[in-house]
């Protein structure tokens, strides 16, 4: 066997762990605490949420479909690593004449 690049092999990696995403896009930032702090903070929040209210509420919507395309294709690329190492078209003897046969026609 030749030295050289080695071969990914995509099926042993863990799937992505999503379980924290949407604990981080619902989770509140910190802020001041004190008596006036606190007034003031609450009235800021208040014309800030009526203000951002229609984005936030589009943005929501993002980060489900997001999240929703980031799991689909996590399972997707779990599914053909699998599927490559299942086949063993993920060797190197295996892909090379496909690679050489592909050079060829893209050469031409």
């Amino acid at each position: 066997m030749r030295a050289g690049a080695k071969v990914l092999n995509a099926a042993h990696m863990p799937a992505l762990e999503l379980y924290e995403l949407p604990q981080l896009i619902s989770s509140d930032a910190g802020g001041p605490t004190g008596r006036r702090a606190v007034r003031v903070k609450r009235a800021v929040h208040r014309l800030v949420s009526r203000l951002m209210n229609p984005f936030v509420r589009h943005q929501r919507e993002v980060d489900v479909h997001l999240l929703d395309a980031v799991k689909r294709l996590d399972t997707r690329l779990q599914e053909i690593a699998r599927t490559l190492q299942d086949s063993r078209w993920g060797s190197r003897a295996g892909c090379a004449p496909i690679w050489r046969t592909r050079a060829r026609s893209w050469a031409e």
